[in-house]
This record gives structure tokens, sequence and C-alpha cells, in this order.
């Protein structure tokens, strides 16, 4: 299997955003750990600086920018308009909308203050934000009681 191949080239874990429908597929037969609290959410600034507030939200298993090959991989996509901001910040522009594809640490200076810009996060319910579940998930393979802790951003994401 996949799982037997990745150990054996001595991968630690896999990780991955499954669709609501599959992700009850993924935790009983193949053995994944999933996080259904995430939705990928239009925020605006003050709401995106509140919520990088949280060392939760930052610091914690996420994307490696210093990979030449991972950023090349995640960001050389066709008909992307990337913008790239002191490796601190990946935006993504659709038209007149912007994915946070990725963010560590402080972005405040790069965002206008009117404008949304969609981010994967965990909301309270009491947001009237649009948003849209989004689940993450992984499986461990090589380390035997051994946990992580994630912070999943878009840019983790095949969809985005």
């Amino acid at each position: 299997t996949v799982y037997e191949k990745a150990s054996e080239l001595e991968f630690d874990l896999v990780y991955g955003f499954p669709n609501m429908k599959s992700a009850p597929g993924f935790a009983k037969r193949i053995g994944w750990i999933l996080d259904k609290e995430y939705s990928v959410c239009a925020l605006k600034k003050h709401e995106i600086v509140h919520l990088l507030d949280n060392p939760k939200n930052v610091a914690a298993f996420s994307f490696d920018f210093n990979s030449e090959r991972q950023l090349d991989w995640r960001t050389k996509k066709p008909g992307y308009k990337l913008k790239v901001f002191n490796n601190n910040l990946i935006m993504k522009g659709i038209g007149e909308q912007n994915d946070i594809l990725y963010v560590n640490g402080d972005c405040a200076q790069y965002l206008n203050d009117e404008e949304y810009y969609n981010i994967l996060a965990k909301l309270d319910n009491s947001t009237d934000n649009d948003h849209f579940s989004y689940v993450f998930g992984y499986r461990i393979l090589n380390k035997d009681n051994c946990t992580y802790e994630f912070a999943p951003q878009l840019i983790m994401s095949d969809v985005f």
C-alpha cells in the first residue's frame, strides 16, 4: 500500500484534507486522526490579527518555507497570481478575492482593513462570516505513541 511504501521510505506521517463524505472512511479504514473543526472563512484584517494572537494557530507543524523544493511544489501552479511577503505571508489572488495560503506571524501591514481574506481557521459558532467546513487529518507512520500539533494552512491543501 501507499502507507507501507511511505513507511519504508521513513516518512513519519501523511496529512491531508479529506472531504466530508470520505473523512469517516479515512478514520475507520485507514486509521487517520481527524479534526473537523476547521473552516475556510472570509475574515477581515482585525479578525485575522486576533486569530493569530492565539499561539495554537502558529508555530506548530506547518509549511516549511525554507524548503525550496516544497515551496516550488506548492506555489508553481499554472494560473496562480501569488503574492509573497517576507516569508510571513503567501496570498493567492482570484479576481477580487484573496486566499491566505500561508501566514506565520505579523501580517497586518500587508492586509487592507476593509477587504475580506479567505483563510483556514477554527471559528466559534458565534461568527457571522461566510465559511465552509474543511476537514484536516493525518496518519502517523513511524512514531509509536507520538503526537503532533498542527497549524493547518491552505498551502498544505491540493485544492488551494
